[in-house]
């Protein structure tokens, strides 16, 4: 998983006299049925290499064929884009295999090309999820729609019957508060483990799951630094697995961005109906990304639709054409339009927001673009 160490590890990668190859490629499988990321590597890695002295394309041979090599056998971890940092002077090679969309670029340079993750890391917010009950607490990390586990606590011996009897239930009494306190003492040790992950500053929220006794527990101990950032709760178990962790985590950050997201179609909408600096529907959409007008795609999470690609030009359309108007080449039959969509208004430098289940929008076609004039 990608986090600001490794940004701030790499940007401190400046040796002289050393050259760096970094790669941002496209492999979701949706657009690249016949791995076409290779060609388009092949194609960049060209461009960027006559820039480059003789000594320096020598430089960066082993790099290059590394890359390839990986290109080829590794599509069994891609998601939808891959980052590569390659340097055979230096001894790197790092991979990231990444569930968001990049632009295809190519960078050989004196240090690693950071740029595009960095503004990813921006764009998208980081949760921690803390999965406690009386004696366990599981931390996890959610990054660029991925989870990973941080942190696992156990706090033993916390007894887990209460005594009966004893001289009008003083036993029984003395024995619930002994629980207390051990259970008091661990969830303390909980939060001082958040405190330290948000003390680190790689997270920007907070979600909360457990049992419905636990959680409600929990949340009374939390100091104001930690309930600020808390972006929801769920109920939940220790056995819950990743999946159904990361699921009802996903649930609760869309939750909490609808105000945003509302806000955003309202604009879209009223834009689109009072000075058509905007375009809603797929057609129109298609049409201002032909044109490089398109500033901001905005879309349903989970809105498909099939189309044509123009085999020369990369033209999209829902048009089904003899030939392309443009070029004049044949048109092929593609099931993902969308995706081709996303990833077309990323390589033109457009932003990208997903939606999730927005009437306003599904009303208006599912999908639209402020436009850039």
């Amino acid at each position: 998983m990608l986090t600001k160490e490794d940004l701030t590890r790499l940007h401190n990668l400046k040796d002289e006299g050393k050259l760096y190859t970094s790669v941002y490629l496209n492999v979701n499988p949706a657009t690249n049925p016949k791995g076409e990321y290779f060609v388009t590597f092949r194609n960049l890695i060209k461009q960027e290499s006559e820039k480059l002295s003789s000594s320096d394309q020598k430089l960066i041979y082993e790099d290059i064929k590394r890359i390839e090599t990986y290109l080829k056998t590794g599509k069994t971890e891609f998601k939808k884009s891959i980052a590569i940092f390659s340097s055979s002077q230096n001894d790197l090679w790092e991979v990231y295999h990444l569930a968001v969309p990049l632009k295809n670029q190519v960078v050989t340079d004196r240090t690693p090309y950071l740029k595009p993750l960095s503004e990813i890391l921006e764009q998208y917010h980081s949760y921690a999820v803390a999965i406690v009950d009386r004696e366990h607490a599981r931390i996890f990390r959610i990054q660029l729609g991925e989870i990973s586990e941080y942190d696992e606590l156990f706090t033993p011996d916390i007894p887990r019957k209460h005594k009966k009897g004893g001289w009008q239930g003083r036993d029984e009494n003395r024995f619930r508060r002994h629980i207390d306190v051990h259970v008091h003492f661990h969830l303390l040790d909980v939060v001082k483990h958040l405190e330290a992950v948000l003390h680190v500053g790689e997270v920007n929220h907070i979600i909360l799951g457990g049992t419905e006794e636990s959680v409600p527990l929990f949340n009374k101990m939390l100091p104001q630094t930690i309930i600020a950032k808390i972006a929801g709760t769920f109920t939940t178990d220790m056995h819950t697995s990743n999946d159904e962790i990361l699921a009802k985590s996903i649930s609760i950050i869309m939750d909490a961005g609808k105000c945003s997201e509302e806000g955003l179609v309202d604009e879209l909408v009223t834009r689109s109906s009072k000075d058509g600096s905007a375009a809603v529907g797929l057609e129109d959409v298609l049409t201002q990304m032909q044109a490089g007008n398109v500033h901001h795609l905005i879309y349903n999470e989970g809105f498909s639709a099939s189309g044509f690609k123009c085999s020369s030009c990369n033209l999209l359309t829902i048009q089904n054409h003899k030939e392309c108007p443009y070029c004049g080449s044949e048109f092929e039959k593609i099931d993902h339009l969308i995706d081709y969509t996303i990833q077309r208004a990323i390589d033109k430098g457009a932003n990208i927001s997903p939606v999730m289940d927005n009437v306003k929008l599904k009303e208006a076609g599912n999908i639209g673009a402020l436009l850039r004039y």
